[in-house]
């Protein structure tokens, strides 16, 4: 979990005009697309982080889930 109340460095705080859904989906496909290509083709058994350190990618997916799930109700239309 992440800690109540805490705020993410600005460098990764969103701009004040989000971009469209449809632009935002195709950005996070393509991100997630890249992702695999790059842990399939260089064998990554780790990532390196830039707050926690070298993750061993199974950890690191398991990050960005929980990373997900936090930010999930600021998503309206992500709600089950």
């Amino acid at each position: 979990r992440f800690i109540p109340g805490s705020r993410s460095p600005s460098a990764f705080r969103p701009g004040p005009a989000p971009a469209s859904q449809p632009v935002l989906l195709e950005r996070l496909q393509a991100a997630a697309d890249a992702f695999e290509k790059d842990a399939r083709d260089l064998g990554a058994r780790t990532i390196e982080h830039p707050f926690f350190g070298n993750l061993a990618l199974v950890d690191f997916i398991r990050l960005q889930e929980i990373h997900t799930n936090h930010h999930r109700g600021q998503i309206p239309t992500a709600q089950p």
